[in-house]
């Protein structure tokens, strides 16, 4: 593409993209994450994963990971300043919620996590 030609400047990727892949016990796939480290993460419950980030999070994404479970749910909410997350630690800058719609429960799974700045 001729970027001389568009009517607006191509907007650069600035390499602050964070990302993980977790797995069901809350560790990080390093090679398939970036700016995100095992020790970031927690699971004080079933289906309940804390992420202890050095930034707040402008928002975030969540997939559930595909282990045989084609039911999973996952849900993401981030800190706000007027109440803390529900099922994590002070601190907490994101919760991840994993739902199973066959059980009708809360468990464990793989997910992806995507928080943009």
């Amino acid at each position: 593409i001729n970027e001389q030609g568009l009517d607006a400047a191509v907007p650069q990727a600035d390499g602050s993209s964070t990302f993980a892949r977790v797995r069901r016990d809350a560790t990080v796939i390093d090679a398939l994450s970036r700016n995100i480290a095992s020790a970031n993460v927690t699971s004080p419950d079933a289906g309940i994963y804390c992420f202890d980030l050095p930034f707040n999070p402008a928002h975030v994404q969540v997939m559930p990971g595909a282990d045989g479970t084609s039911d999973r749910i996952a849900s993401a909410e981030d800190f706000d300043a007027s109440a803390s997350l529900p099922n994590c630690p002070p601190g907490a800058e994101v919760e991840v919620n994993l739902h199973s719609a066959g059980a009708g429960a809360l468990e464990n799974g793989p997910f992806f996590v995507e928080f943009g700045r």
